[in-house]
């Protein structure tokens, strides 16, 4: 997955400043989902693998149109779950092999329309 952040077209007075709200945010595993909610909890998200094998298409998403911003020095030494993960010689993330991305939908503002399946 690659991420690019632009510039926000807005001014700080565009923004409602005074108006704030709270989300709080409990994260729990399986059992304590089921005591909590007395349902099953979600299905784990399907893996690279999974979708590649089930012949899905990867989009990719561009504005051509707008500078990207240049990426937080802060944020840059921030290793991934999978580095840490590979460093310790332990595999955190099961399944979470690459993959041979052949089916890529391109996407833009400039393009009005988004097929859905790549066989279409």
């Amino acid at each position: 997955m690659r991420q690019q952040i632009f510039e926000d077209p807005y001014t700080a007075e565009d923004w409602d400043m005074q108006q704030t709200s709270r989300c709080f945010v409990h994260l729990c595993d399986a059992l304590l989902w089921r005591e909590i909610t007395g349902e099953n909890p979600p299905q784990t998200p399907v893996t690279a693998r999974e979708y590649e094998r089930a012949g899905l298409p990867w989009f990719d998403f561009y504005r051509d149109d707008l500078a990207v911003l240049e990426g937080s020095k802060t944020l840059a030494g921030i290793k991934s779950v999978n580095t840490i993960s590979k460093a310790k010689g332990d595999k955190a993330l099961k399944g979470n092999d690459s993959v041979e991305v052949t089916s890529v939908i391109s996407c833009s503002p400039k393009k009005k329309t988004v097929k859905e399946w790549a066989g279409e």
